[in-house]
């Protein structure tokens, strides 16, 4: 078995099987790979697959399909599809009573550091790179939000021309937070998966992204929907500070 086959293995034992689990299934295979009669005998999912206990492996799923639904489902009930449950998601996510969106958030933060806790005994290796590079572009992401909330406010009261001016502004700048949402929503999904497979502190990525999302679709039903009767500040800016706050020291914390 080749190195690109034991990177296989190593993603998909640590995909379908607790991390300790996985990590004795790498190192079993590892022990083999040099002899004859093992090299080629079956594929890295098979092997991993068939070590697979259901009832384990399904508590995982349904972990996965909860959180991964903390990040989508805000995204799709900000357009309307003409399915009920999802405007009903949209007009309570951020409520003035009881926000929908710190359900996501308690779930979305507080799960991932349970599920994907550090064992006792265990050391931090290096940080790998590529999650270093998605934390600094979720930073700089949210950093942008602030921008856009800051402008808006100048725009508003200033007399400052808008950056995406016309009839239809807000609509566009609306759509285009959306989609920006959409593109974290994927990281937040894509950073779940490695969470698993790869590195647990790749929870960071998803902590981040999922606070992110949400301030992308605060600033989308900004545009949309603000009067007179507010600043953007004023009506935006405490869930704004309470998204980023909440995303930093989570993704700081799953971290250690």
């Amino acid at each position: 078995m080749g190195k690109n086959d034991m990177a296989r293995l190593s993603w998909w034992a640590h995909w379908y099987l607790p991390q300790g689990e996985a990590e004795n299934v790498v190192a079993d295979y590892g022990d083999k790979a040099g002899a004859p009669s093992f090299a080629g005998a079956e594929r890295p999912r098979d092997a991993a697959k068939k070590l697979v206990r259901p009832q384990s492996y399904c508590v995982w799923l349904g972990v996965f399909v909860v959180l991964a639904a903390c990040a989508v489902i805000p995204v799709l009930s900000s357009r309307k599809f003409g399915w009920e449950a999802m405007r009903v998601v949209w007009g309570s996510l951020f409520s003035t009573g009881f926000p929908l969106y710190r359900v996501f958030l308690a779930v979305g933060v507080v799960v991932p550091l349970l599920w994907f806790r550090r064992r006792k005994g265990d050391k931090n290796p290096p940080l790998h790179k590529p999650i270093a590079v998605m934390l600094a572009i979720l930073v700089i992401t949210m950093g942008i939000m602030w921008w856009m909330l800051w402008n808006y406010e100048h725009v508003f009261f200033g007399g400052v021309e808008p950056i995406l001016g016309g009839l239809h502004a807000g609509e566009v700048n609306a759509l285009a937070m959306k989609c920006i949402a959409a593109l974290l929503a994927a990281a937040g999904v894509a950073g779940l998966v490695n969470a698993r497979a790869i590195d647990r502190r790749w929870r960071a990525v998803y902590v981040l992204s999922l606070c992110a999302l949400m301030m992308a679709l605060k600033i989308s039903s900004m545009f949309v929907y603000l009067d007179g009767a507010s600043t953007p500040m004023e009506w935006a800016f405490p869930t704004m500070l309470e998204l980023t706050a909440v995303g930093l020291i989570g993704a700081g914390v799953s971290l250690c």
